[in-house]
């Protein structure tokens, strides 16, 4: 039974510490953090239709360069990477 009770608090231990660490806050940016590329591709997203069957590419630079539709060969994927964005936080 003392094997079991020191197993428990060991274990309750681990859990608040695991649950301690996955509460991350995440940063909040202003609108001068980032260049204006990024917001000229963020309005162009907005006038794009919505449609329920696409594939959409989101991303940072490295999904903004490639062309997936063509590469893929599907005109329904849309790009949505923008150079400069942040895909990471911390």
């Amino acid at each position: 039974m003392k094997l079991f009770n020191h197993f428990l608090l060991i274990a309750m231990l681990f859990c608040s510490f695991i649950g301690s660490y996955a509460q991350n806050i995440l940063p909040t940016y202003s609108q001068n953090d980032f260049p204006t590329y990024c917001w000229q591709k963020v309005s162009h997203f907005e006038t794009l239709p919505k449609t329920k069957a696409q594939t959409i590419f989101i991303g940072d630079s490295i999904t903004d360069g490639a062309e997936w539709s063509a590469i893929f060969n599907d005109p329904s994927i849309i790009n949505f990477g923008i150079r400069g964005d942040l895909s990471t936080y911390g």
